[in-house]
């Protein structure tokens, strides 16, 4: 009975961990100061769609080689996301959460950065719980599931916290290859890119994907104004 219930707790405290707060009315930001803290795993995620030649033949020897250009494709793929894995790095999505997220949020609210090494009245927490990249449908995306939440120090009250989840589509722009007329990119392009264009990339897209968080969060944070 006692490891029964346990469980039921542990299952409703994960439960309401994923639950929407919103006391924003409750509390006044203007004029306030407001630490910031973004947190980001340091390893991302990079999930390819692998491809295949279709077993089609009754021939033996076809049968071999249609397995072997498999195995080849498979692992010139998994050399892919090696190199993608290796060049995402989480100091490119910290940084663009805190140019292109935390700003607008904080200007929202109407409150002020706190001074270097002072607590302020507020704390936003921006939590990052997985970021990484993906193909679906012929395309790449980036994809960004993220927490964030307002503290108030004081009372140690949880006053807001929203989890948002953003996909992302790359296109040949966000690497610099503004001569392809494709408003997709694949992994096969990706590869033909060396790293700095690969980082810089990656650098646009998070940012692309910050500022759109921001903006789709931005319901909760008028409700507090209106």
């Amino acid at each position: 009975m006692k490891k029964l219930l346990w469980g039921l707790s542990a299952a409703l405290l994960l439960l309401s961990s994923c639950v929407t707060v919103n006391n924003l009315d409750e509390f006044s930001f203007t004029d306030t100061e407001m630490n910031q803290r973004v947190s980001v795993p340091h390893a991302p995620e990079v999930h390819l769609s692998r491809t295949s030649i279709p077993g089609s033949s009754n021939d033996g020897i076809l049968q071999a080689v249609e397995i072997g250009a498999n195995i080849v494709t498979g692992m010139k793929e998994a050399e892919y996301e090696q190199r993608l894995y290796e060049t995402l790095d989480s100091r490119l999505v910290e940084a663009a959460l805190r140019d292109e997220f935390v700003p607008p949020t904080m200007t929202l609210l109407g409150a002020r950065n706190a001074a270097e090494g002072t607590r302020g009245e507020y704390l936003l927490e921006v939590e990052v719980r997985e970021y990484g990249i993906h193909s679906s449908g012929g395309g790449i995306y980036f994809h960004l599931t993220l927490e964030a939440r307002i503290h108030h120090f004081a009372s140690g009250d949880l006053v807001w916290r929203r989890r948002i989840s953003e996909d992302y589509a790359a296109s040949p722009s966000f690497f610099g290859l503004n001569d392809v007329i494709s408003t997709a990119i694949t992994f096969r392009t990706l590869d033909t890119l060396n790293d700095e264009q690969l980082t810089e990339g990656f650098d646009r897209l998070a940012r692309n994907s910050a500022y759109e968080m921001s903006r789709r969060l931005r319901k909760d944070l008028y409700k507090k104004r209106s």
